[in-house]
C-alpha cells in the first residue's frame, strides 16, 4: 500500500493512525494531498471511523478556502468540501491559526476565544475544526449544523478571569 513512499512517509502514515485509546473514532489532518489516498485505505483496513481533512492551502485543518472533508464510518465513505471564504486569509488569521510549541500561545488563543475577542471568520473556522471531533460522536447530524451548534455554544461561555 506505501510501498512508493520512502521511511520518513511511512512514519506521516502510520503515526497518526496508531491510536491505541480505543476511542469512537478519529480525525487525521493531513496537510499534502498525496496521503489522502494512503489515509482513506489505512482507515478502511483498520476498521476505523475517521474524519480525513484537508485544505487546499496544504494546511491539515479546516482553514479559510476550500477544504475536503472525507467521513469513514462504519467503512462508508463520504466526500465533501467545506468552503470558507479566501477573504478571510490576512496577517492576524494566518497567527492565529498556526501552530506553536509554545503553551503560553494556545492558552492566550483559548482566551481569547472565550471572551469573545476572536474575529467572525477565526471563531467560524475554530468551529468548524471543533465540529469534526463532534461528527465522529454524533454521526448522525450534518457537520453544517454541529458548526451551528458549537458556534452558538461559543457565543454563550461567560468569561471568568480567574
Amino acid at each position: 500500500m506505501i510501498y512508493r513512499e520512502s521511511i520518513p512517509d511511512i512514519y506521516k502514515i502510520i503515526f497518526p493512525v496508531s491510536n491505541l485509546t480505543n476511542s469512537s473514532g478519529q480525525v487525521n489532518g493531513v496537510y499534502c494531498s498525496n496521503y489522502i489516498d494512503r489515509y482513506i485505505d489505512v482507515s478502511i483496513a483498520l476498521e476505523r471511523n475517521s474524519l480525513i481533512v484537508h485544505s487546499t492551502h496544504e494546511i491539515d485543518e479546516i482553514f479559510a478556502g476550500r477544504n475536503l472533508v472525507i467521513r469513514i464510518f462504519n467503512g462508508r465513505l463520504v466526500k465533501s468540501e467545506v468552503n470558507l471564504p479566501e477573504h478571510y486569509i490576512n496577517d492576524d488569521y494566518f497567527e492565529f491559526m498556526s501552530e506553536s510549541a509554545d503553551i503560553k500561545n494556545h492558552i492566550s488563543k483559548f482566551e481569547k476565544i472565550l471572551k469573545g475577542e476572536c474575529s467572525e471568520d477565526i471563531s467560524l473556522t475554530i468551529a468548524y475544526n471543533v465540529a469534526c471531533l463532534l461528527n465522529l460522536e454524533y454521526q448522525d447530524i450534518l457537520l453544517d449544523e454541529l458548526v451551528d451548534r458549537v458556534s452558538t455554544f461559543m457565543k454563550s461561555i461567560p468569561y471568568v478571569p480567574v
